[in-house]
């Protein structure tokens, strides 16, 4: 992967359609490193998880990345999104001071309703 020094645009799915889930809680679902997925998964156009292979229509933009000064633009496959927001549901209160002390934070309650979401 080469390292970009200058800016440039988001690949031509960065105008996929958003979900009703707000970026915020997108950019927080763990990614794999971007050295070891597969060409089509970088920019995109198959699902940064299980490379499916992505439309417009299907695509779940997770957000511009920065990994290593390098510039990304994973998305998932919608089946993809709520099993790794369960994942990250789970594990999440460990590191949350509002959370462990029995609280909700605004992540916490976002990463639930993907995971809700995505059983219907």
């Amino acid at each position: 992967m080469s390292q970009i020094t200058e800016p440039v645009e988001a690949p031509s799915m960065s105008a996929t359609p958003d979900t009703q889930h707000p970026p915020s809680i997108l950019r927080t679902l763990p990614l794999p490193d971007p050295d070891g997925i597969a060409d089509a998964q970088r920019p995109g156009t198959s699902c940064v998880w299980c490379q499916a292979e992505l439309t417009i229509a299907t695509a779940v933009n997770l957000g511009e990345r920065v990994t290593g000064g390098l510039r990304w633009w994973p998305r998932s496959c919608p089946a993809c999104v709520p099993v790794k927001a369960h994942r990250a549901l789970l594990d999440h209160p460990a590191g949350c001071a509002e959370c462990a002390g029995g609280g909700r934070c605004g992540l916490l309650v976002g990463l639930y309703r993907v995971v809700r979401d995505g059983m219907r």
